[in-house]
């Protein structure tokens, strides 16, 4: 996953960089010990070995992360569609129990309202539920849209997936001073 890296583009004083970072993530069922990594890049459809100036020896340790808290169900009245808004689902992955939920919501490109953002979960026969979620900073959105009111539009969810079926939609919601809207979620 493309990750935004100002501070490689200030560092090196060159905005080209900026979206040179990359989130990836394996299984590592069947490594062990020490692995040698290497980065391949792509340009013009060739690909090519990056050089690496830093070490890219490292050794793999098998570390338990912290289950995540889970984001509290809400209840919000008056939701109303806002087909100006715009939101946008960029991952969702279930382990051990918990649906994680990432993506990014604007209620509206032409107004910058300040906004919080929800979840709406909506299983085939209508039965919904709305979670809190976490706010997350998107530098990626604002280079984007050369907007900086979009910072703040990016979030992060928990959820038990004990409930969740493979036909559940999901829906990102903003709530602004003006009320509670429903945006146009493109994935």
């Amino acid at each position: 996953m493309a990750v935004n890296r100002e501070d490689v583009a200030a560092a090196l004083g060159d905005p080209s960089y900026r979206n040179c970072g990359f989130d990836a993530r394996v299984s590592a069922d069947n490594m062990s010990g020490v692995l040698s990594i290497n980065i391949l890049g792509e340009a013009n459809g060739t690909y090519y070995q990056v050089p690496f100036n830093g070490q890219n020896i490292v050794e793999l340790v098998s570390e338990e992360p912290d289950a995540p808290a889970l984001n509290e169900p809400v209840e919000l009245k008056d939701i109303a569609p806002e087909p100006k808004g715009i939101s946008w689902i960029d991952r969702v992955t279930i382990s051990d129990g918990v649906l994680s939920i990432e993506g990014w919501g604007s209620v509206s490109a032409e107004t910058n309202e300040t906004q919080v953002l929800y979840i709406k979960l909506m299983d085939i026969n209508g039965n919904e539920r709305i979670y809190s979620v976490n706010s997350v900073d998107r530098q990626d959105i604002v280079n984007e849209f050369a907007d900086p009111s979009y910072l703040k539009c990016g979030f992060h969810a928990y959820v038990d997936s004990a409930d969740i079926s493979p036909d559940t939609t999901i829906t990102v919601i903003a709530q602004t001073e003006n009320g509670c809207f429903e945006t146009v979620t493109n994935r």
